[in-house]
């Protein structure tokens, strides 16, 4: 079962307001996926926003100069060569990502017209290095650059980036006492601002969406317990240790039984309410996109 805490209120909470201006020292350019820095075990060492480099009128460009930039865990890189035609294989065509929706993909660029949109992207953590810059059409971003004033691009794509890159969907499991959890949120100034009690078990797991960089506090003072983490990536963490499979206990043959048809009628309502779509493949075998193959493989890793 899955449940939401309470929506997020105001500026205290989303943490990235604005993009800070720092006036760092803008890295080269990079033209292949081994410009960018990964773990020993060869998969992204931090999240990237990636943009075609030099666009200085697009608003990626302040990413570009050093003048601002991306927040906690995540690099920005301009790109060009293969790593360009790599992430952004739709650049030119003036067609979505892939031929699939995304943000900007409604824009029709006229036939013998150059396509100078807008394009960034987003590359996700723990992402292995031999699908790194294959990305998923959610995560990227086309503008117009001439989509209203320059403050109202900016404001769009900063808005993207928060939104779209930064906000990540985060769930909590209880495993750590059989009384409720205390989860808080902890604030810039130190305060603890309370979120929601976190019951005990798998079917009381409590989703909800954060900010890379928030940092929540678990703990129960009957018992003591106490647990800090900071949210880096798409997380789905358990406070405590997950009982084994072999835990369960039944009282008899008779409720075993019962517990097995249970499932089994349960299942049969669900396969009744399955519409079922085809691909062009049809029945036929074919490999998953490279962009959902690494979207995959990084949540598998991060968590």
């Amino acid at each position: 079962m899955v449940s939401h805490a309470r929506p997020w209120i105001g500026c205290g909470l989303f943490i990235l307001c604005a993009l800070p201006a720092v006036n760092a020292a803008a890295p080269s350019s990079a033209s292949s996926v081994s410009d960018l820095d990964f773990d020993d075990r060869d998969k992204l060492a931090k999240h990237y926003v990636v943009f075609p480099s030099d666009r200085p009128e697009c608003p990626t460009h302040r990413l570009d100069t050093g003048e601002t930039a991306a927040g906690h865990g995540f690099a920005a890189r301009a790109v060009d060569g293969d790593l360009l035609a790599r992430v952004f294989p739709h650049r030119g065509t003036g067609s979505s990502y892939l031929g699939r929706k995304h943000r900007g993909s409604d824009l029709e660029i006229p036939a013998g017209l150059e396509d100078d949109r807008c394009l960034a992207a987003c590359l996700e953590r723990g992402t292995d290095i031999a699908v790194a810059g294959h990305t998923m059409p959610l995560f990227h971003y086309a503008a117009a650059v001439d989509d209203g004033s320059a403050q109202e691009r900016r404001s769009d794509f900063d808005e993207w980036l928060k939104e779209t890159c930064r906000k990540m969907e985060v769930c909590f499991v209880n495993y750590a006492t059989k009384t409720p959890l205390e989860v808080f949120w902890l604030a810039d100034d130190g305060r603890r601002v309370k979120q929601f009690d976190l019951e005990y078990g798998e079917r009381q797991t409590r989703c909800f969406r954060s900010f890379v960089g928030h940092t929540f506090e678990a703990l129960d003072e009957a018992t003591d317990f106490y647990q800090q983490t900071t949210i880096e990536h798409i997380t789905t963490m358990a406070f405590g240790t997950s009982p084994p499979s072999s835990s369960q206990r039944f009282e008899g043959l008779h409720e075993v039984e019962r517990t097995v048809k249970n499932a089994l009628d349960e299942e049969w309502k669900k396969h009744n309410v399955v519409q079922r779509t085809f691909s062009s493949l049809g029945f036929s075998k074919g490999k998953l996109p490279l962009d959902v193959f690494a979207s995959m493989g990084a949540f598998y890793y991060n968590n």
